[in-house]
């Protein structure tokens, strides 16, 4: 994140002269871009101070001290003025984006996204925002599926192509949990999902058909998006490819892909030598 810093000093005092505030002429004369990257920063600067004083705590007292965290909601007025400020400007797109990644607050992330789809089609934010919307199982589907279709920006097309496809895996999932939960552990899932109408219409959905959706759109991506950068130092293609095996050859029921290795002792040996015994497999990383 570009840190902005604008410094007055004044070498010759002028009485005569009446002088702004230079907090005021300081926020007059930076582009909207630099106010985003100055009010990021600050919350971004209140938050590692804290984290700072956090550690520092007696463990027994970090629980209490944890409740004076800065908050968010503090921060989302300010973003959502200065978007209003700057409509449909790149430095709008990236305070929407903001609100909706941090607000807590239903309203102001749907009227954050609500704002980037309408106002930035083609903005890199809004590509940044489908990863959201891809939870979001009230409208993620029809949000998504508007900017694949209206976005002329191949970017934002991808990421909306990517996260429609798991988004409907997603959904195949919660629709054979809430198919063996209890009403009481249904009720749980309705303020996750977004209200009963939308649980039930999950729990009502066909799962090989959504994981038929999914795999047509990684099958796009793969087609139509492969080099559009995923996280930094990955690329849709290979997220897609990655997400298309799962889909085919990872799902209940399938027989396991072999595997090969060497044991502790470096023997080599393969999974399917044990193919008919019952094996448990233990993934385990050291990060």
């Amino acid at each position: 994140m570009i840190e902005s810093f604008l410094v007055l000093t004044a070498w010759l005092p002028l009485p005569a002269v009446p002088q702004e505030p230079i907090e005021a002429e300081a926020t007059a004369a930076a582009t909207p871009m630099e106010q985003y990257s100055a009010l990021r920063t600050e919350y971004d600067q209140a938050m590692q101070a804290f984290w700072k004083e956090f550690q520092e705590q007696p463990e027994d007292q970090q629980e209490a001290f944890y409740a004076k965290r800065p908050s968010a909601e503090e921060y989302v007025p300010r973003f959502l003025e200065l978007a209003e400020a700057h409509a449909k400007t790149e430095a709008a797109a990236s305070s929407l984006l903001w609100v909706a990644q941090y607000s807590q607050d239903s309203r102001n992330v749907s009227k954050a996204l609500d704002t980037l789809i309408v106002d930035h089609l083609d903005s890199p934010s809004l590509g940044q925002a489908c990863g959201l919307l891809m939870r979001k199982y009230d409208v993620g589907e029809k949000y998504l599926t508007e900017i694949l279709e209206q976005s002329s920006n191949p970017d934002v097309q991808g990421n909306a192509c990517y996260y429609l496809g798991k988004h409907y895996m997603s959904c195949a999932d919660l629709t054979g949990t809430l198919s063996e939960a209890t009403a009481e552990q249904r009720q749980a899932y309705v303020g996750y999902l977004g209200g009963e109408e939308v649980v039930a219409r999950i729990a009502a959905m066909d799962p090989a058909e959504l994981q038929k959706q999914a795999e047509a759109c990684f099958e796009r991506v793969s087609a139509d998006f492969p080099d559009v950068v995923f996280r930094r130092s990955s690329t849709l293609g290979r997220a897609a490819g990655n997400d298309l095996f799962q889909l085919r050859s990872l799902q209940i029921g399938m027989l396991a892909p072999d595997i090969a290795g060497e044991d502790i002792f470096g023997t080599e040996f393969k999974i399917s030598d044990y193919r008919g015994k019952v094996v448990v497999l233990d993934f385990w990383g050291n990060w």
